[in-house]
C-alpha cells in the first residue's frame, strides 16, 4: 500500500505535503488496525487451556464469542482499507501521478494557466501597443484595431487555446479528487 509513503511512517519530522498526506493516513491507519489486531487475538490465549488429555481446548464463552466477533471485525476493516487504498492507487494511476499531492499540483498547473491567460493577452497587447513601428508594434491603432491585428490575434488565439485545454483537463482531475475524499473518507471511518 503506497509504496513511495511506507519509508515515512514513525519519521520524527517530514514536510507538511507528506505529513499531512492521505496517503501516510491510510498507512498509519492501517498499523493501527494491525496493531489493535494483534492485541486482541493475544487476549484469545486468556480462553483456551490444555485439557486433562494433553488438548489444546478453547472455552466458548460469551466473552470469547464477543471476542471474536471484534477479531473479525477488524480483519474486514483491514482488508477494506487495503481495497480503498488499492482503488486510490488506480485512480492516481489513472491520472498519471504517484501521490495525492502530486495530483493537487498538476491541478494547479491547469488552474494557474485558466487565471493567468487573461494577464498573459493584457501582457501582449500592451507590448503590441508599446513597440515601435519598425519592432512589430502598433502604437498609432486603436485598441479595438489593434486587437485586430493577425499577430497579436495569433498570441491570443494561442492563450484561449491553452486555457480551454487546461479547463478540459480539470475536469477528470476534479472527478478524481472527489473521488478520492470520498474514499478517503470512507477509510477514515473504519
Amino acid at each position: 500500500m503506497f509504496p513511495p509513503f511506507a519509508e515515512y511512517v514513525g519519521a520524527q519530522t517530514l514536510p507538511p505535503h507528506i505529513a499531512n498526506s492521505p496517503e501516510l493516513r491510510l498507512i498509519k491507519r492501517q498499523m493501527a488496525i494491525g496493531e489493535e489486531l494483534a492485541s486482541l487475538r493475544n487476549q484469545t490465549i486468556k480462553f483456551s487451556h490444555v485439557s486433562t488429555d494433553g488438548k489444546m481446548v478453547v472455552d466458548r464463552t460469551p466473552a470469547f464469542e464477543a471476542l471474536q466477533a471484534r477479531i473479525t471485525e477488524k480483519e474486514q476493516a483491514l482488508e477494506k482499507l487495503a481495497k480503498l487504498a488499492e482503488r486510490i492507487e488506480k485512480i492516481l494511476q489513472e491520472n498519471g501521478v504517484e501521490s495525492v499531492h502530486a495530483l493537487e499540483e498538476h491541478r494547479e498547473a491547469h488552474a494557474s494557466t485558466i487565471s493567468s491567460g487573461p494577464y498573459r493577452a493584457w501582457d501582449e497587447f500592451r507590448l503590441h501597443r508599446e513597440r515601435p513601428i519598425g519592432q512589430g508594434g502598433h502604437p498609432h491603432l486603436l485598441p479595438s484595431d489593434l486587437a485586430k491585428v493577425e499577430s497579436y490575434k495569433a498570441i491570443e488565439d494561442g492563450i484561449r487555446a491553452d486555457m480551454d485545454q487546461a479547463k478540459a483537463a480539470l475536469k477528470p482531475i476534479d472527478a478524481a479528487r472527489e473521488k478520492i475524499s470520498s474514499l478517503v473518507s470512507e477509510a477514515n471511518r473504519l
